[in-house]
């Protein structure tokens, strides 16, 4: 898939706020942590949303660099994309992926 496909799979992972996380990269049902990677995941923080779409761990992934620029963008250079996530919430995080979206290569 293109990297305008991944982050719109990966939008779709936390577009709910019922399967919005914040602190770790996935939880399972029982709200314990859990690998973004494990079928058992059912809630994503913003980057767990990528390793679930990507299936790859690796930090300079190029759906991940696209959301740091959109986080840098909306809310200045002292914002990553942890920050966001976890600091502003959920809307914050939505618009960070629908601006990642945007400007991302078809």
């Amino acid at each position: 898939m293109s990297i305008r496909a991944n982050l719109i799979a990966g939008r779709a992972l936390i577009a709910n706020p019922e399967t919005f996380g914040q602190g770790e990269y996935a939880y399972g049902a029982d709200r314990k942590p859990i690998s973004p990677q494990h079928e058992s995941a059912v809630c994503f923080c913003s980057l767990g949303a990528v390793e679930r779409v990507i299936h790859r761990g690796t930090m300079s992934a190029p759906e991940k660099m696209a959301l740091a620029k959109a986080a840098k963008a909306l809310h200045g250079p002292l914002y990553n994309v942890i920050r966001v996530n976890d600091e502003l919430g959920h809307e914050a995080t939505l618009q960070m992926w629908d601006y990642a979206i945007e400007h991302a290569p078809n």
